[in-house]
């Protein structure tokens, strides 16, 4: 006869042993479905391609995106943005992200995703589209090249399609309508004559390199300058032909740019001091009553915060490492200055009693001035003469451009449209007839600047060029 204690005790064991096998089965697929945390995932790295792009004229008027899908990636989509671009393309607030694929498409040899965007109202078909595709691989996203689209590009690819174009001129025709209906982007109207133009040598300001203008009216926007001076776009690559308005035959644009004699950096980190500072030619605190040091706005761009600042000033060239004077460069008769300017948030604005061009030169004369703006308690900034051609109060930088001709004694003053004001100037000692005579007794400074009243300003650009870069 069987011990009853032996036999329990093996059921006992019997059950422990099925249990522990049991435990281990499901770690062990735990651990296939679920990698611990310590063992190394990596995304994949491929990226997702927008292959191809297009409108459809079916039922309803929507955007095709065939998308290319790398393999092993746990998920895909497409994010888009209407009218104006992201500051960055990742997902946001404003982003319309697209999950369901509505089918499979091969694109010249290439199998895709096709993702549809529904969400192009009638009076939005002169807007820009902007998409960029996205994969989710081990818990991070992994995005694509963006892309920009609209319906006046569709329409501008297949203007040479005779059978199809009785059906988009009618379809730009109902934009137009629906636009002046709602009283919608109505100064750039769906059915106006449009060109594609591509840009070359710079990114447009939404960082692509193609957009369609209208005709006649519009103009291409100028590049962020990243520490150049942007000079205009030429619709040739030798940069003789200058663009302003866009016109049918521009279909491609080159960037000019110059390189400056005066080019200040304000990334570098600054503590506050009110010691002199010299920085690529120029001198801060001249008279060492001042406070300046550096920072970076909510928008991410450097600049010199430049604090109770009355009785001191600032002056390009003292510096032993400054840069070529106005008097060696003799041969040129034209000098462009821009200058980025904000008011400091919370502080009363600095005022000038000279924002000037400077000479000196011993045993001729001690020094003279031509002035170039003023600064006003309120942020008004004026001309030499008094026009008015900037508010440093808005919040927002005002860059103050001004060409300087010493042949012609004039100075000239520009906008974000074009040409302000432009003023004549004498030469300002009796030790010069002319103001190009003028211009070769600079031979210490190429601008000086003296305050006299108010706690702050924020300077984001100084930039001294050769040449009229704004006309």
């Amino acid at each position: 006869m069987q011990n009853n204690s032996s036999s329990v005790k093996e059921k006992h064991f019997t059950l422990r042993l099925a249990l522990a096998i049991a435990v281990a089965f499901l770690a062990l697929a735990l651990a296939v479905l679920h990698p611990s945390a310590t063992e190394d995932v990596t995304p994949i790295t491929e990226k997702p391609r927008i292959v191809a792009v297009s409108l459809s004229l079916n039922d309803t008027i929507y955007i095709n995106y065939a998308v290319n899908v790398p393999e092993g990636a746990d998920g895909f989509g497409l994010l888009v943005w209407e009218g104006e671009a992201p500051l960055v393309y990742a997902r946001d607030e404003r982003a319309v992200d697209i999950t369901v694929s509505e089918g499979q498409a091969t694109v010249e040899g290439t199998a895709t995703e096709v993702l549809v965007y529904r969400g192009l109202a009638i009076k939005e078909f002169s807007d820009d589209v902007f998409a960029v595709p996205y994969v989710l691989s081990a818990g991070q996203y992994v995005y694509g090249e963006p892309l920009k689209y609209s319906v006046l590009q569709y329409a501008d690819a297949k203007k040479g399609n005779e059978d199809l174009r009785p059906v988009i001129d009618a379809l730009l025709d109902f934009g137009a309508e629906a636009q002046i209906y709602f009283n919608y982007n109505t100064d750039r109207l769906a059915n106006s004559e449009f060109v594609k133009v591509n840009v070359h040598g710079a990114s447009l300001p939404d960082g692509t390199e193609h957009g369609m203008f209208e005709v006649g009216k519009e103009t291409i926007p100028a590049p962020k300058a990243d520490g150049r001076l942007f000079a205009g776009w030429y619709s040739d690559e030798a940069l003789t032909q200058k663009i302003d308005v866009v016109d049918a035959a521009v279909t491609d644009a080159y960037a000019k740019w110059v390189d400056p004699i005066v080019d200040v950096d304000f990334s570098a980190s600054r503590a506050p001091s009110t010691e002199y500072r010299e920085m690529d030619g120029v001198r801060f605190n001249v008279g060492n009553t001042a406070t300046t040091s550096t920072a970076v706005d909510e928008n991410g761009i450097p600049y010199l915060s430049y604090t109770n600042g009355s009785e001191t000033g600032i002056v390009s060239n003292l510096a032993a490492s400054a840069p070529t004077t106005l008097a060696k460069l003799s041969g040129t008769d034209v000098f462009s200055y821009r200058f980025g300017l904000r008011k400091e948030d919370g502080k009363n604005i600095l005022t000038t009693s000279r924002f000037a061009l400077r000479a000196e030169k011993k045993g001729v004369y001690k020094e003279s001035y031509v002035q170039l703006i003023d600064i006003a308690s309120d942020g008004t900034v004026t001309s030499k003469n008094g026009t008015v051609i900037a508010d440093l109060s808005t919040g927002e930088i005002s860059y103050i451009n001004i060409a300087v001709n010493f042949a012609d004694g004039t100075i000239s003053y520009y906008g974000d449209d074009g040409i302000i004001t432009t003023e004549t100037f004498k030469s300002p000692t009796t030790a010069a007839n002319t103001t190009k005579a003028w211009q070769s007794l600079m031979t210490s400074y190429l601008f000086d600047v003296y305050f006299d009243g108010g706690n702050a300003l924020r300077f984001y650009e100084i930039l001294v060029c050769e040449g009229n870069v704004f006309s």
